[in-house]
């Protein structure tokens, strides 16, 4: 049985950069380069197995804009209707 921790937000997201850096689980942290580049067109599935051709690669996160979302893979941004939200690597494939 799995117990956990009742925890705040801000406590969670420590937890998660904890995680993070003690692992390296995600390029380029890992060794691994990148596999996408800005303008690299792309088709996005979400964790539904809904697939979104046609995409774009528009942007690269760093760490800097968010560390929650990046400590927890998300890496690339794509024109969708959320641009504003980046992506995760594993999310992502080639047109």
């Amino acid at each position: 049985m799995i117990v956990m921790k009742s925890m705040s937000h801000h406590e969670a997201v420590k937890e998660l950069v904890k995680q993070h850096d003690a692992t390296a689980p995600f390029a380029p942290e890992n060794g691994e380069p990148l596999k996408f580049n800005v303008g690299d067109k792309v088709t996005y599935v979400n964790d539904y197995g809904c697939e979104f051709h046609d995409r774009k690669i528009t942007g690269i996160m760093n760490r800097k804009d968010d560390e929650s979302l990046y400590c927890s893979g998300r890496r690339y941004y794509i024109d969708s209707d959320c641009p504003w939200m980046p992506v995760k690597e594993s999310n992502l494939r080639p047109a």
